[in-house]
């Protein structure tokens, strides 16, 4: 097989695994943000409110971090099969030009 060679089953397990990945992410992202709902570690305490709101401000941004990576996973999941498809339909109209029949 050439380098070039163009394997359709690769592409649908590309998106497979990306869709996975948003969903797994997605997962992730919902049970981060569910850490430290409560201040356990000093209402009242100067040091301990800081913690806090650091500890919600770090929560706060990797929640956000794992929702966009969620979404890039299923924008990766569309273009695989999307890339495909646009590759699926290249070889059918192209193929015939290079086994000597015709494109139409």
């Amino acid at each position: 097989m050439s380098e070039f060679a163009f394997e359709a089953s690769a592409w649908q397990i590309r998106a497979q695994v990306a869709g996975s990945a948003a969903v797994d992410l997605d997962g992730l992202s919902r049970a981060l943000s569910k850490v430290a709902r409560h201040n356990y570690f000093g209402v009242g305490c100067e040091e301990g409110e800081e913690v806090y709101r650091k500890l919600q401000t770090l929560i706060s941004t990797a929640t956000a971090d794992l929702h966009a990576r969620a979404s890039d996973a299923r924008s990766l999941k569309v273009k695989s099969l999307t890339g495909s498809a646009e590759l699926v339909d290249a070889d059918q109209f192209n193929g015939p030009q290079y086994r000597g029949g015709s494109t139409s």
